[in-house]
């Protein structure tokens, strides 16, 4: 007959050595992500490889990692979780690269680094309403979207760069409460300066 105290004694020798035993290296980590992407470890090792970087200020290296793990079908698969945090891992990375941009095209008045930048914004809203993204941005006492805030900033670039047509088709897809007096206030900007024919579907869209 077993005694419970060996029992008890055995569990806590076995969790006490679980405890002790080292964390996996970079190295090993990035062997069982790239090689053995289905093994049951795989998904704790590709969080835990995403934690070092982004804990060490690793920023490029995240955006690499974050990029092929996105491109890895073997490694996905079947694993929500994962695809939820690189997908939002994405899109928020995106979008402060692209405010970053726009702010050093707005001090250099770059009318090319307005449009990369309402480019890069737009890419990022996009991805955004594509994967459903539940990335919010708080804005004094607003929550919005992340896919309506870069849209905004977006069609603000792109106005700024003298592309009146860009900016009133990315305005026109706002739909976040907060947003819509600001592309409103907006869009009677433009519609003052968009040439003829653009002049009905701004006054449609700040009537509606």
């Amino acid at each position: 007959m077993i005694r419970p105290g060996l029992i008890v004694a055995c569990v806590l020798a076995a969790t006490s050595a679980a405890r002790a035993a080292p964390a996996p290296s970079e190295e090993e980590l990035i062997g069982v992500i790239t090689i053995q992407p289905r093994a049951r470890q795989a998904e704790a090792y590709a969080e835990a490889l995403l934690d070092k970087l982004r804990r060490e200020g690793r920023s490029d290296e995240l955006r690499a990692w974050v990029d092929r793990m996105l491109a890895m079908p073997r490694l996905l698969a079947g694993r929500e979780a994962l695809i939820l945090r690189l997908q939002n891992q994405q899109v928020q990375m995106r979008f402060l690269d692209a405010r970053i941009l726009l702010r050093q095209a707005r001090r250099n008045q770059s009318v090319e680094g307005l449009r990369a930048a309402g480019a890069l914004l737009e890419e990022t809203a996009r991805l955004s309403r594509m994967w459903a993204v539940s990335v919010m941005v708080r804005d004094g006492f607003h929550v919005t979207s992340i896919a309506d805030e870069a849209t905004a900033l977006a069609a603000m670039a792109f106005d700024d760069a003298g592309d009146v047509g860009q900016a009133l088709r990315l305005l026109g897809q706002i739909t976040t409460a907060s947003f819509v007096e600001l592309a409103g206030q907006r869009m009677v900007s433009l519609a003052v300066r968009a040439p003829v024919v653009l002049h009905a579907r701004a006054f449609a869209w700040i009537a509606r």
